[in-house]
């Protein structure tokens, strides 16, 4: 395999960096505050089940509805008391975790 298609983890070229994502501490907080009460409302861990409503454009239909909801000025949503971005970006995990399977990264060329 070529280096441009590696993705680099400390220079051996074998796993994504995932601490990148330690730099969003309080946005992943908030999310996890959308999954501890949808676990409430429907089991934890339910959304792993797969089903209708884990087909792509339901799951970004959700998304999109959030993310209007929260342009139109509604910063938290009324059912979960949750703010609206934060259920769009579980949504969005939601649908990775499905869907994200069917596409690898695209290769980029390395820098000079």
């Amino acid at each position: 395999m070529s280096k441009v298609h590696q993705i680099k983890r400390d220079g051996t070229g074998k796993k994504p960096p995932l601490s990148f994502i330690l730099d969003f501490g309080r946005a992943l907080a908030l999310v996890a505050v959308v999954m501890l009460r949808g676990s409430y409302k429907y089991a934890r861990n339910n959304w792993k089940g797969g089903g209708p409503n884990a087909e792509l454009p339901i799951l970004l239909d959700s998304v999109m509805r959030h993310l209007v909801a929260r342009q139109c000025g509604e910063v938290h949503d009324l059912e979960m008391g949750t703010d609206h971005l934060a259920n769009a970006c579980a949504g969005l995990l939601f649908a990775l975790y499905h869907h994200g399977k069917e596409a690898l990264p695209l290769p980029v060329k390395a820098e000079k």
